[in-house]
């Protein structure tokens, strides 16, 4: 099974913000989420990326709307878009991997009403558990959550451990695609590591790869963002030796083009 990836939105930024020593140059930011087909479960989606719920409708919180205006939603690139182009449609997505509980990755949840979600149960536990202030710190926005998650929800933790490289959570029970955690972006962040193409998703661990590099990681904002900087940086840690080993390593938000990428040569 091999991901193909779609760009939800742009996010323009300063390179400092996210590369220690960057400069001041501009950045675009992509919002990838992604599909894969099982044999068994069908086609599954990777998290949802930024859609239209974050940025439109007059029931959104303030917050919300102060949020959304840094944000340049792609629209063709929208999972009713990018589906129809792979041939589906959202009624035939009957999973979701959702790898953490950010704004960006989980805003087109709506779209996918009778789909089984695949995240971590506990992270969703102390979202519901925590105030306002403690979500908006963490880029979370209940309010985007659907009211029944819970009843639709797998729990990547209880899921099965397969120790052969890289350890991780069993996600089919046949090994092609494993959860594997990577805490101290977000609580129960984890990525994704594909088999057959020796790929590590490895989500929000950086916003780019320069600053995987021991000492690239911009200092303000990671501590201002992470849930822990110790594990955060352990994170990194792991996905370069990851990448030291031969595996193929993609980023939610770097803006470097990737074989993975739908449009872009494999």
């Amino acid at each position: 099974m091999i991901p193909v990836f779609a760009n939800s939105a742009f996010v323009p930024v300063r390179r400092f913000l996210v590369q220690r020593g960057g400069g001041f140059s501009r950045l675009r930011l992509k919002v990838r989420y992604g599909l894969f087909r099982h044999p068994e479960a069908g086609p599954v989606l990777i998290d949802t990326g930024y859609s239209y719920a974050v940025t439109e409708g007059a029931g959104r919180s303030l917050p919300l709307k102060l949020y959304a205006r840094a944000l340049q939603i792609t629209p063709d690139a929208q999972p009713v878009d990018f589906l129809a182009r792979q041939g589906l449609r959202p009624a035939d997505i009957k999973v979701v991997i959702v790898t953490h509980y950010h704004a960006d990755h989980i805003s087109g949840l709506g779209l996918f009403p009778r789909a089984r979600v695949i995240g971590h149960g506990g992270a969703l536990r102390a979202i519901r558990a925590a105030g306002t202030l403690g979500n908006l710190r963490h880029g979370v926005f209940p309010e985007l959550l659907p009211e029944d998650l819970e009843s639709r929800l797998t729990e990547v933790e209880s899921l099965p451990m397969r120790e052969s490289p890289p350890s991780g959570r069993d996600l089919f029970g046949d090994g092609s695609v494993l959860a594997v955690a990577l805490p101290g972006h977000a609580e129960g962040h984890f990525g994704l590591w594909f088999a057959q193409a020796k790929l590590l998703y490895a989500v929000d661990t950086e916003w780019v790869k320069q600053a995987l590099a021991p000492g690239g990681t911009p200092p303000v904002t990671a501590s201002l963002v992470a849930s822990d900087t110790t594990s955060a940086a352990d994170s990194r840690r792991f996905v370069r030796e990851a990448e030291a080993r031969g595996a193929k390593i993609v980023l939610c938000h770097d803006p470097a083009p990737t074989p993975f990428d739908e449009g872009e040569p494999a």
